[in-house]
């Protein structure tokens, strides 16, 4: 009789799992919805590069008219080209500190040689490249 029970609490749990499954995918579909529609009635939108890659399906076909992106010395060169070449902005604002925050790279071994520690706001701070510098 105890493994009758059991299988019969497992066909159970499996039934609510699925449900729960379902539920969930609904909930993430309202969610995104939701989120969309926010985004989309704003005339602009700030975000860390983390939320930007969270929402890069969404940002991309919002077509905004700016986007800022807050902690961008972090960002490193290859993946600023991929968010230029993948959102479809008018205005793409990197805020942040150019001396503060660095990239965080695994290997960082010929980085003080070929300036691979330092950030892409970093080197166009210091290239001439940035619209304004507020210190």
């Amino acid at each position: 009789w105890l493994e009758s029970y059991r299988q019969g609490v497992y066909k159970r749990f499996a039934v609510a799992h699925e449900r729960y499954a379902v539920v969930l995918q609904e909930l993430h579909k309202h969610r995104r919805t939701l989120v969309k529609r926010a985004m989309a009635t704003a005339q602009v939108l700030a975000f860390t590069m983390t939320t930007v890659v969270a929402h890069l399906g969404l940002l991309q076909e919002l077509q905004l008219s700016a986007l800022v992106v807050d902690d961008a010395p972090a960002v490193v060169e290859p993946v600023l080209a991929a968010l230029v070449t993948t959102l479809h902005t008018h205005q793409l604002i990197l805020a942040g500190d150019p001396l503060h925050l660095r990239p965080t790279l695994e290997v960082l071994s010929h980085g003080n040689r070929n300036r691979a520690d330092a950030s892409a706001l970093q080197r166009m701070a210091t290239g001439g490249l940035v619209g304004a510098v507020l210190m």
